[in-house]
């Protein structure tokens, strides 16, 4: 479970800032320094381990903790508060599945937790990759 450490509203005010900045953002190349994969983590927390506010704070601080201690590799982008069936979503860099794998380990070890981790790929690079398939091929008819 990663928790935000300022308040529930701002990060949701800051999402909805991130999205008018997408709008807006004038077309950018991807960069062509390997960078590391990037992954978004999806955190529901059961209620029952949420008191007050201090806990939520105090899980926060154990989880980042444990993964800066045992995943120092691990660049955090960015940590949401969501309304919805998550309670937050987290996006971080990692050099692969398996710290990524770590990353969600550590979480859940600090409280009763669901998480899912996807990968995500910049779309930027998305279509570079699509043009490096050259032209579709042509559909082979059905006998």
């Amino acid at each position: 479970m990663i928790l935000v450490n300022t308040r529930a509203s701002t990060r949701v005010n800051n999402l909805a800032e991130a999205g008018r900045s997408l709008q807006s953002a004038p077309y950018h190349h991807c960069p062509e320094k390997p960078q590391m994969p990037t992954y978004v983590m999806l955190t529901r927390v059961c209620p029952e381990i949420v008191r007050s506010t201090h806990t939520l704070e105090d899980l926060e601080r154990k989880a980042m903790d444990s993964i800066h201690a045992h995943c120092p590799e691990v660049k955090w982008k960015q940590s949401y508060a969501i309304l919805g069936p998550y309670d937050y979503l987290d996006i971080f860099e990692a050099p692969d599945n398996d710290t990524a794998a770590k990353v969600s380990t550590l979480i859940r070890a600090h409280g009763r937790v669901h998480s899912e981790i996807w990968v995500a790929t910049e779309w930027q690079r998305f279509k570079q990759m699509l043009r490096s398939l050259g032209p579709a091929p042509t559909p082979t008819e059905m006998p």
